[in-house]
């Protein structure tokens, strides 16, 4: 009979490792996990050099970067740390006390290194049932209050605040941000993540993979990721979610269902998540179970911009657009980003008639 070993830890990294964690098959393994920065990660290397068991780089772009790095402090005592972007850390020792020696010993480490918590979400994954977050910090610049208004109406401002008081003071619920293509959605909670960051951890998850909300790491998931942020509210994005969010049928799968547990539900109360999804049908064709009272949180509604109004949006924004006297409205995307398309004449083929 195959005994097959699997450790509630990341740096069993889908089996990479298996082997070097198989020294806690029949042993005490205490775990503690902590966030840093790019200057810690450095500043753990520099202190545990001689002791780099195994790391995995990132060569996709045009730098190598490191991506995971293994240290092995003695036969049964590792600290696992990831970079690039991600930066956090685990300990892993045979006791509790041991483990709390490490900890304060690289707590003393970096002691002297400035933390820069950069703003930024991380992207959802699931592999096989396997949830992880890989974190991105190329995040645009925050825009002034003035462009916001301009772009969002002169509320929009008060609306971000809501959004945060109430999510705050309620665990769960629901975000519905509905729309034209084009007209902002995604800019404005790029925005709630740089004005947010201190109080809230944003996470995407791709509407491909929306069936992470049934997996079975789900809960477990959530469980670490509380344990992390256990001062901010979680909050995950899912964009263009019309087909999850429609009226269900016979068929409609489990998708819907468990968006709504963690959203209103026991396991939502428990996990401490809010959902935000953007949509760009209209309301009426939703499931009515997303928009009852209680479940819905917050609402935002974005139109398409009248000329003057885009033309005070192309001026602040530096934007070269120019109104076409054909239209009588205008998405944000084309005011910010005017494409000009050459015209062409029909080429004639010599022989031949036009």
């Amino acid at each position: 009979m195959t005994t097959t070993l699997d450790f509630p830890t990341k740096l069993h990294y889908h089996g990479k490792l298996t082997d070097l964690m198989s020294v806690f098959a029949m042993a005490p393994m205490h775990v503690i996990e902590f966030d840093t920065d790019e200057a810690g990660v450095q500043c753990i290397d520099q202190k545990l050099r001689d002791h780099l068991c195994r790391t995995f780089r990132n060569a996709n772009g045009p730098r190598v970067t490191t991506s995971y790095s293994v240290y092995r402090l003695a036969e049964n005592e590792f600290v696992f740390v990831r970079g690039d972007g991600c930066n956090d850390v685990e300990i892993i020792a045979p006791s509790p006390e041991r483990a709390d020696a490490l900890l304060q010993e690289l707590r003393a480490t970096l002691g002297n290194t400035p933390k820069v918590d950069k703003p930024r979400f991380s992207m959802i994954s699931n592999s096989n049932g396997d949830l992880s977050a890989e974190a991105v910090d190329d995040l645009p610049a925050t825009s002034d209050d003035e462009f916001l208004s301009l772009c969002y109406g002169q509320n929009i401002l008060q609306w971000i605040d809501d959004f945060r008081q109430r999510t705050v003071s309620r665990t769960g619920g629901f975000t519905l941000l509905d729309g034209p293509p084009g007209t902002g959605k995604t800019s404005l909670i790029t925005q709630m993540m740089l004005r947010l960051s201190a109080t809230h951890v944003f996470y995407v998850l791709p509407v491909a993979q929306a069936n992470a909300f049934a997996s079975s790491d789900f809960i477990p998931f959530w469980q670490r990721e509380n344990a992390r942020h256990a001062d901010r509210v979680k909050v995950v994005v899912v964009e263009d979610a019309d087909r999850l969010l429609r009226r269900r049928h016979d068929d409609s799968g489990t998708i819907l269902p468990a968006m709504l547990n963690v959203a209103d539900g026991l396991a939502g109360r428990m996990l401490r998540l809010h959902v935000i999804c953007s949509i760009n049908c209209q309301l009426d064709q939703l499931d009515p179970a997303i928009l009852r009272p209680g479940r819905l949180l917050n609402h935002r509604r974005f139109d398409l911009l009248d000329p003057e109004t885009a033309q005070l949006v192309a001026r602040h924004a530096a934007s070269q657009w120019q109104p076409n006297s054909m239209h009588d409205r205008y998405s944000l995307a084309e005011v910010l980003n005017p494409v000009v398309l050459e015209k062409t004449e029909p080429k004639r083929i010599l022989g031949f008639a036009a």
